[in-house]
Parts: C-alpha cells; structure tokens; sequence
C-alpha cells in the first residue's frame, strides 16, 4: 500500500511510532554494539590475562624445575650415592644385600624430595646408561637406557642429550612403557671434581601441571585452559574429557598453528570439538619444548550476558512501542478528525450535498480557521442554491404558462383567421350578385322581380358579413387581451432572470472568496511546512497536517472552481434567457400591434358591411316599392359594388396579419418553449446539489 493512499490517522500514528522508536532503536543499537564490545573485550581482556597467568605459571614450573635439577645434580648426596650404588650396581647386582644397604641409605631422602616437590619419579643412571636407582622401582629399574628397551625412549634421549650438553635439557611428552602413560624427563650430568659419573633425571608430575591448568576461576562453564605440543596434541587434559588427554587428542586450529608460529593473538575460532570460540593463545618461552598455551571460551557463553541485555532491550522497545502507539493514536485521531471531516465535508460539496449541520470547531489554529470558513462557504451555498433552484421553478412554471397563453391566442387567431376567411368568401359571394344585379338592370323592366330577390340575397350575406365582422371585432379584443397577458408574463420572466442573474453574480463573489480562502490556506500550509522542516524531527507531524491542509486547500480550491464553472454557465444561460425574453417581449408587442391593426381593419369592414346593409335595405325599399328608376338602382349598384369590393381587400388584408400574427405567436412559443428548456438545464444544474 502507498503511503500517499494511507489514512491521515494511519500516517501520524505511524509518525509517532517512527519518530519514538527511531531513537529508541538507534539507542539500543548503540546500547547492544557498546555492550558487544564491551563484553567482547572484557571476555577477550580476561582470556588474555587468563592466558598470560597461565602461561607465566607454566614457564615459572619449567623454570623452577631446571633450578631442581641443577640443584639437585650437584648435591653431594646426590653425588655420593651415584658413585655407591653404582659400585653395588656393578658388582654386586640391584637385588644384592650390599646394593639394598646402600639403598636404604639414600631410598628416604630421595623419597621425599619428588614427594615435597612433586615429582613422579627420580632416576639415577650411572655413565654407562644403566639405571641404578628410582624411587618407585618400576619395570624400568636395571635397565639400559642405551642399548636395552629403552634405548628409544624420552629418557634415553634425556640422559645422552644432557651428557653431550653437559647442562640440565627437558624431554618432551612421550609414551613410557613403563609407567604405561605418557611422561616427560628432566635431566642434568651428575659431575665429580669435573668427571661424569651419570645423570640424576626426575620424571615429570602431571598432576601439578593439571593443578595449575584446572585453576578456572572466572572462566564459567565452558572456559579452560590447555597446552599443546609441537605435535599438536594435548600435553594437558581438557575438562569436556574425564580421560586423560595428553599427547592423545590432536588440536590441529587456527590457534595451534598460529601458536606453534610463534603468534601471540586472540580470534574467534572453531576449537577442536567444532565449537565457536573465542580463544587467546600465545607460545610459550620452556627450553627444550615447543609448546603452546589456549585459553578458550564458549561464543555462545561469552555472548550469554550479551543476548540477555539484547532480550531486555527488545522487552523495553516492546513495551515503549505498544505505549507510544497508544499515545500516537491518541493525539493522532485528535488531529486528523477535524480534517478527516472537513475532508469529507469538502467531498460531499463536490458531490453535490450541502449539508445544514455546520462542523464542530474544535481549536483555533489553521484548521479551526478552515473549517469555519468551509462552514460559512457551505452555509452561503446552501442559501445561493436554494434561491436559484426556487427562480428556476418560478421561470419554468412562468414559460409554461406563457406557452400556453400562447397557444390559446394562436387558437383564436386561426378561428378569427377561418371567420375573416368566411367574410371574403361572403364578400366575394356579394360581388357577384352585385354584377348580376348589375346585368339585370339592363333587363329592369323584365328582370325587376329578380333583383328584388338579389337585393334580399345580398340583404342575407351583408347581415351574415355584419355578424362574421362583429365576432371578428370580438376576437381581436380577445387577442389583445392576451397578448397583453403575454406581455405582462414576459416581463415577470424577464424580472425572474435578471434576479438569476445577480444569484449568479454572488455565487460567482462567494467563489472568488473561497477561492482566495483555499489560497490563503495553501500559503498558510506552506509556511507550516517551512516551520516543520525548521523543527526537524520535532515538526514531522505538525508537516504531515500541514500536507494535510495543503491537500484539503487544494480541493477546496477545485471545488470552487466547479461551483464558478456552475455558476458561469447558470450566468450565460440567464443571459440568452435574458435576451430571449427580451426578443419574446418585442414580438408580443409586435403581436399586439399586428392585433390592433386587425382590429382597426374589421372596424371598418364592420364600417362597410353597416353600410352595405343599408344600401341593399334602400334597394330592397326601391324595389319593393317599384319606385326607383333605372338609373338610380343601376348608381346604388355600383357603390355597392365598390363597397363590397372594398370589403374583399380589406378581408384580404386581414387575412395577412393574421398569418403574420400567426406566425409571430409562433415565435413567440418558440422564445417560450426555449426559456423554458433554459429553466428545466438550470432545474437540472441544481439539482446536483442536495439540500
């Protein structure tokens, strides 16, 4: 999911959250990688002193073990009994009762000097390699170091290399028949007034060098220390073994090589049961041996002290992280639900809902301001759309009954149209009696009885012109009463437009302000901005709102800039309306001046026709009386004729205006029915809105 799709809740909890456990985290790495090493350097610190200690107190035992062979050899006890029990040896043999008197001479002193310094064995091996003498009396007793079988042994190798030295020399560990284990040998030339007589060789303790190995104080379970030898095996057991070790398990690490290298170091390693390590070695400075010292120390130990400060420190983050989202979450819902509602506020306004219940003001900083403007915005919305959707129904309803006045005088007309009709058909139907009468005239004496009964026709049809003329006169007052009517509706409509028009305008003032409101608050979210990024890690949140604000400015200005496209169009509809009604306005008075023209032209054909009427009684009185002469009814024929020929023109007239009447009405229904299409496209505009 993208950050910019996440809720404003979801963003500033998670702000809190970041901006807490950001440095907690950073902390408690500092703390865990201080402590590593801490701990790490402490552990290596210690194995370091550990393994000098050690290994001082190993050259310190060597050392003092060549002082006890030095002294030793020159004791003159030491001396004195090389010389006797090599003569009993010789000449008598090791079980003679000479050689055991000799024995017993030295057997105790002997005894307890390995006993107070911690000697396996001592030897007495005459000039000849024989050994004339040891404490314990082993197989090895009376044997021949150089030519029997032992002659391949340490101790061998011992007492020629100590011979040819002329100095004490120090064996390394070997396997010993005949003490079946592994031994080590000091030796040093037992000299007489500056002759060789033999060697005194003393066979190594390994339990004092275990002594001083097994010392683990400090060293929790897994610590130890060991040595190895040029071979690489254990010349000192280990505590994972209850076998003894030496010259028996093979060592072959990084830490022996390197040992054995002459390198003094302290590394993590895998030791010779393949476990982590950390291990400090060193070689160690014993005449005659080429050994090493390890003191070594379970990773897994050494860093136990370390994984519990890890795992108190996570505990703390956990519990620091469950308290800052709580309070993230507080503070989080009690900053965004202002613009989550403003937001969704704005929203129903683009959708076209305007809501009455303003929203509740709950602080008086930027977004306080916003939501009190975006409450007086939809407030005024409210009460401008309202206005305008009751002006549109007014203006349709005003259309609709223009329409329809419309209609009933397009009616009347085509009626007064058919009646104008019937009068020049009657008018014609004069004429031609007239011109009958006329011709008859010259037959007057025969043909006097037939235009007595002309003179009745035309009577007739002058009568019928007469009442076709009067209703004519009726219907034209009709008519101009309704397009007075008409008027008096076009300039209501007109009134009704020009008031959509000043709504307009308004709407057009509010969006202006709401537009200038949005910009304020775009720069007031940008200088919020610019002080969260001044606050650092401080102002992250109050940046997230200001983002926030920016983003609901924004839509507040794309909202307004609908409701100004709205309003826009609702302007130049009212206005073509405008100009519509105006143009219906001027067609009505045009109607009704088309109208009163009528009127005028049946007056005077109401005029003739009265005439007419009178002229055909006077003839009908001629005729009736057998008075009149010939000339006379032959001049009333002729002005009845010019009358009735006068009353065709002026049918014909009529005739005219009232198809131009016809079709100005139709016009006039045309400029309604297209204002009234104008009003239902603007009942349509607001009805998007929902009050």
């Amino acid at each position: 999911m993208k950050i910019s799709n996440m809720k404003i809740t979801t963003k500033l909890t998670a702000l809190f959250l970041l901006l807490s456990l950001i440095p907690m985290a950073i902390l408690s790495f500092i703390s865990i990688t201080s402590s590593t090493k801490s701990l790490e350097l402490e552990k290596e610190s210690k194995l370091t002193a550990i393994r000098d200690i050690k290994k001082n107190q190993i050259e310190a035992y060597f050392n003092e073990r060549f002082g006890d062979i030095n002294i030793l050899s020159r004791r003159n006890t030491v001396i004195d009994a090389m010389i006797d029990l090599e003569k009993a040896f010789t000449e008598f043999g090791k079980d003679s009762r000479d050689y055991q008197v000799l024995n017993s001479l030295y057997h105790n002193d002997f005894e307890y000097f390995i006993e107070t310094y911690d000697y396996y064995d001592m030897f007495l091996i005459s000039n000849k390699g024989d050994i004339i003498y040891t404490v314990t009396r082993e197989a090895d007793f009376g044997e021949n170091v150089l030519t029997g079988s032992l002659s391949e042994s340490n101790i061998a190798h011992a007492f020629t290399e100590a011979q040819k030295q002329g100095q004490a020399v120090l064996e390394d560990y070997a396997f010993y028949e005949p003490s079946q284990a592994y031994a080590a040998f000091i030796a040093a030339p037992v000299n007489n007034n500056g002759r060789f007589i033999g060697t005194v060789v003393l066979q190594l303790s390994d339990e004092a060098i275990m002594t001083k190995m097994s010392e683990r104080s400090g060293m929790g379970t897994t610590g130890e220390t060991y040595l190895v030898g040029a071979d690489m095996t254990m010349r000192s057991n280990s505590i994972f073994t209850e076998e003894s070790d030496i010259g028996l398990t093979k060592i072959d690490t990084i830490a022996t090589q390197e040992a054995l290298s002459g390198i003094t170091a302290k590394n993590l390693i895998k030791d010779y049961r393949g476990e982590y390590v950390y291990s400090a070695y060193a070689p160690l400075s014993i005449p005659g041996l080429d050994w090493v010292i390890i003191a070594e120390i379970d990773e897994a130990e050494a860093k136990r002290s370390i994984n519990v400060l890890i795992r108190n420190l996570l505990l703390l983050l956990l519990a620091t992280s469950i308290v800052c989202a709580m309070i993230g979450i507080f503070f989080a819902r009690r900053m965004s639900n202002p613009i989550v509602e403003a937001s969704t506020r704005v929203k129903q306004i683009e959708s076209g809902i305007l809501s009455n219940n303003p929203l509740k003001v709950t602080s008086n900083d930027e977004v306080g301001q916003l939501i009190v403007a975006l409450n007086g915005m939809n407030a005024k919305m409210h009460e401008l759309v309202r206005g305008i959707r009751n002006s549109a129904e007014e203006l349709s309803a005003g259309s609709e009954e223009t329409s329809a006045s419309v209609e009933e005088v397009t009616a009347s007309v085509e009626e007064l149209n058919k009646v104008v009709q019937q009068l020049a058909e009657d008018a014609s139907s004069g004429k031609d009696a007239t011109l009958e009468a006329s011709q008859s005239l010259i037959q007057l004496s025969s043909l006097i009885q037939l235009a007595k009964e002309k003179a009745t026709n035309g009577n007739i049809s002058s009568k019928n012109t007469m009442n076709s003329a009067t209703f004519g006169v009726k219907k034209v007052d009709e008519t101009i009463e309704k397009m007075g009517e008409i008027e008096s509706k076009t300039e209501e409509t007109q009134k009704l437009i020009k008031e959509l028009e000043m709504y307009s305008r308004e709407i057009g003032n509010i969006t202006g302000t709401i537009t200038s409101i949005a910009e304020q608050t775009n720069l007031l979210a940008l200088n919020a901005s610019i002080e969260a990024a001044r606050a650092g890690e401080h102002g992250k949140g109050f940046a997230v709102v200001a983002d926030e604000v920016r983003k609901l400015a924004e839509q507040s200005n794309r909202g307004a800039a609908e409701v100004s496209k709205l309003t826009q169009k609702i302007a130049e509809l009212s206005q073509k309306s405008a100009i519509s009604m105006e143009d219906s306005r001027s067609i009505v008075s045009e109607g009704t001046n088309v109208a009163k023209n009528a009127g005028e032209a049946l007056d005077e054909i109401l005029d003739a026709v009265n005439i007419t009427v009178k002229l055909i009684n006077e003839i009908n009185d001629i005729t009736s009386d057998e008075v009149a002469t010939s000339d006379a009814i032959v001049q009333l024929i002729n002005n009845l004729a010019s009358v009735v020929e006068t009353t065709a023109s002026s049918a014909e007239e009529m005739m005219a205006s009232f198809e131009e009447t016809t079709a100005a009405m139709q016009n006039v229904s045309a400029v309604s029915e297209q204002t009234s299409g104008m009003a239902n496209e603007l009942t349509n505009s607001v009805e998007k809105f929902k009050l």
